[in-house]
């Protein structure tokens, strides 16, 4: 743990608050985003404030006050609601009325149950009969009834000697109250996509807002997935729903109430190009239009998705492809594989067909552009040329199936595919060159070896043994004179010449001569390099910088300023650009990014960090660390055996502990220690003590807080 000196000073803030909430556990205050307690901790209760007022509860009455703590109404309510579109319920002498903002009573209460407004009215009961007032107060729809719901699309719910109808804001009946239930009737949730679940003769089926049955009702259930994303599609500029009924099936309705595709389906898939494979209840395959009409009529065992012009389809005795009008198109084919390019756009009407363990490309007339005799056939990166293959020899063709380059290669390499080159080898003991897109040799076939680099713009080559660059349009940078070129990942490489390494750019000059018996490629101005067997790093020059003492060298060399290197007894060590040791040797040693200007760093099992003048801030002693964010990080180490957190600066003081962080409250964090909440700051430092048993989420910048038992 951390010395007692570098813990963060106290503040007297926090001992005031300890001694306001002394003698009042159980009860309830209100906090700002600052952890400040706003309003006493008096009340029984407080809610999140709504518009700024938070209903409490006192003595077992309820009330309002606004978030500075000043009362809007004192408690004298037996029962009361937060308030909604400036309006709150409440209950005096049993019954329900409504106040506004200002506390004001608009209606006084007098009604059975709680209120509340939907579409400027609200469901109220007198004597047990429901009907609906306005704003005001005044009756608009009499209470006559034995059940009524809010206003959702225009229309109430009511019930009506057992039987559920809707009337209109006026009172006028639009559906007449014949329905046996309707689902979610109570709950705000009868209608979606404009229609709603409604019980008829016992079976279900679905209505409009005019009360026509868009759906008899013939179900034993029935499921709307409006609110699933994945059961909905847009087809045509219009969203489609999955419906399914039971008995029934599947089927679509539109967002806006109309049934597109009846429920009676076993299957039906999404649309795909126009069209949506499915599956009727003979259990036959067909296809279904957006019009939810049978553009293919169902008559197959198995179907696949359209792509494009064509579909799989597979009856008892054969497989074969229609076109979108139904019509056979091909016979007898096991797989239809899309050609696409790579951004996944097919390429227009092009399938390449398996037969009998053949390939062959066709349009989408299923017409023979190649014939069903290759063994493998693929696109070209992102052009629109053919790859095939035919006893184990390679070609290309155009997308139309034009000859490029003739089926002879063993080997047809498309190395990089936004490189407009192809490494081809006639025979597998013949030598290599490159060929474009044109079936051009851009270098002839005389190397033993050729790879292309696009990004770099170089292409390497061998010959009799030795290594050469050349350029994209086959022109020489570098003779085949060097004993090894490496991959070009950028515009420099490690090369070897007479033995010793270098760095050779794709112009084909030294950058670092080979002068090394190995070498990394540079990081931050420094390169890794090894001279009698141990490791240190070099200039551009090839001067030393940091001597050659180290067994090895991570691979990414210098990262910020620093890097990882290993000693005589194989432990790892961080060292600077002068090859000062940062650490203590390790069996483990990683470097994390840097956040505001401090580099997470972990020495065997422990956490510490680097400030980014490459110098330790501060001692890995931690068992866990985050990233600094706003001047602070937050770690972990033990405490009599048992972890704890808190939060340090960048001088690696610390602020109080915590054994669980909770939850994030506005700027601040809920933290948890033997069963008491506190709020810490962004720094670390604490905002409220650990008084509170209960500090709800943050609404309108305050939350109600309990205070725990002491």
């Amino acid at each position: 743990m951390a010395k007692k000196t570098n813990v963060l000073p106290k503040d007297p803030r926090l001992e005031k608050m300890r001694e306001i909430a002394s003698g009042h556990g159980g009860k309830y205050t209100l906090l700002d985003t600052d952890g400040n307690m706003v309003v006493p901790p008096v009340y029984d209760f407080i809610t999140s404030p709504v518009d700024g007022i938070c209903m409490v509860k006192k003595d077992g009455k309820c009330g309002y006050i606004y978030t500075d703590g000043s009362i809007l109404v004192e408690p004298l309510y037996e029962s009361a609601w937060s308030f909604r579109d400036g309006l709150a319920s409440v209950k005096a002498e049993g019954k329900w009325g409504v106040i506004d903002k200002s506390g004001k009573a608009i209606i006084t209460p007098q009604y059975d149950e709680e209120f509340h407004f939907s579409e400027g009215l609200a469901a109220v009961s007198k004597n047990n009969k429901w009907g609906y007032i306005d704003l005001t107060g005044k009756v608009v729809i009499e209470p006559v009834y034995g059940r009524a719901a809010d206003f959702k699309n225009g229309l109430g719910m009511v019930r009506l000697n057992g039987k559920y109808g809707f009337v209109n804001a006026r009172g006028e009946m639009v559906i007449p109250p014949e329905l046996e239930d309707v689902k979610s009737k109570l709950w705000g949730g009868v209608w979606r996509s404009n229609v709603a679940i409604a019980t008829s003769g016992g079976a279900m089926g679905l209505i409009d807002v005019t009360g026509r049955w868009v759906l008899p009702p013939k179900y034993a259930d029935i499921k709307l997935f409006s609110d699933m994303a994945s059961a909905r599609q847009e087809v045509d500029g219009e969203v489609l729903i999955d419906l399914e009924t039971t008995p029934g099936g599947n089927g679509l309705i539109s967002q806006n109430g109309r049934i597109v595709v009846q429920p009676e389906l076993k299957k039906l898939n999404k649309f795909s190009d126009g069209l949506a494979a499915a599956v009727d209840a003979s259990g036959k395959c067909g296809y279904i239009n957006p019009k939810g009409e049978w553009a293919i009529a169902p008559q197959y065992d198995s179907v696949s998705d359209f792509r494009g012009v064509l579909a799989r389809v597979r009856t008892k005795d054969r497989r074969y492809v229609i076109n979108r009008e139904g019509k056979e198109v091909g016979d007898n084919f096991k797989r239809l594989k899309w050609l696409k390019l790579v951004t996944e756009d097919i390429i227009p009407n092009r399938y390449v067909i398996e037969r009998n363990g053949k390939y062959g490309l066709f349009d989408g007339r299923l017409e023979e552009l190649l014939p069903v005799e290759f063994d493998d056939i693929d696109r070209w990166g992102a052009t629109q040329l053919i790859k095939v293959m035919k006893d184990d020899k390679y070609g290309l063709t155009d997308k139309n199936g034009k000859e490029i380059l003739p089926v002879k290669y063993r080997y047809l390499d498309i190395v990089r595919e936004e490189c407009p080159l192809a490494v081809v080898r006639e025979e597998w003991d013949a030598n290599n060159g490159a060929v474009n897109a044109d079936g051009e040799w851009i270098i002839p076939p005389v190397y033993s070896s050729c790879s292309i680099y696009g990004k770099s713009g170089v292409v390497t080559v061998k010959k009799d043994g030795l290594e050469g660059l050349m350029d994209m349009e086959g022109r020489e940078i570098l003779p085949c004179s060097l004993e090894y070129i490496g991959s070009f990942e950028s515009n420099m490489v490690q090369a070897k010449k007479d033995g010793k390494y270098g760095i050779l750019s794709n112009k084909g000059e030294w950058i670092i001569r080979p002068e090394f018996e190995a070498i990394e490629l540079p990081s931050e101005g420094l390169t890794a390099a090894r001279k009698d067997n141990k490791w240190g790093f070099v200039n551009q020059d090839g001067e030393w910088v940091i001597e050659p003492v180290w067994d090895l060298v991570q691979t990414d060399g210098f990262i910020n300023g620093v890097a990882i290197v290993k000693d005589d007894n194989g432990k790892s060590v961080i060292i600077d650009r002068t090859g000062k040791a940062l650490t203590k040797p390790a069996s483990t040693v990683k470097l994390y990014d840097v956040h505001e200007g401090m580099r997470l760093i972990k020495v065997g099992r422990k956490y510490g960090y680097l400030s980014d003048d490459c110098k330790v801030a501060i001692k890995p002693t931690f068992d866990e660390a985050e990233n600094f964010s706003q001047g602070w990080a937050q770690v972990s180490f033990k405490v009599d055996k048992q972890p704890v957190w808190t939060f340090i600066d960048r001088e690696g003081r610390y602020g109080p502990v915590y054994n669980k962080q909770i939850s994030l409250f506005g700027p601040l964090t809920k933290v948890k220690q033997d069963e008491k909440i506190a709020l810490l700051r962004p720094d670390g430092t604490m905002a409220a003590p650990y008084i509170f048993s209960r500090i709800d989420d943050a609404a309108e910048g305050f939350t109600p807080a309990q205070i725990a038992g002491f």
